[in-house]
């Protein structure tokens, strides 16, 4: 009898900007340069996967 195959990934990130300049929407398409100074972006991310049974694979991120 098959086993059922898993794997699982997990990140965590943290991201510290200084002198950053972002795109504004300012009309159809239309965009400009502005300073956004400072920011910072953290969190993580998980994936799982699992073959239960032959042909059937189930993901979750």
């Amino acid at each position: 009898m098959p086993q059922m195959q898993s794997t699982g990934k997990a990140a965590v990130f943290y991201i510290d900007y200084e002198d950053q300049q972002v795109l504004q929407l300012i009309g159809a398409g239309q965009t400009i340069t502005k300073n956004a100074a400072k920011s910072t972006s953290k969190g993580f991310e998980i994936e799982l996967a699992a073959k239960p049974v032959q042909g059937l694979e189930l993901i979750a991120n």
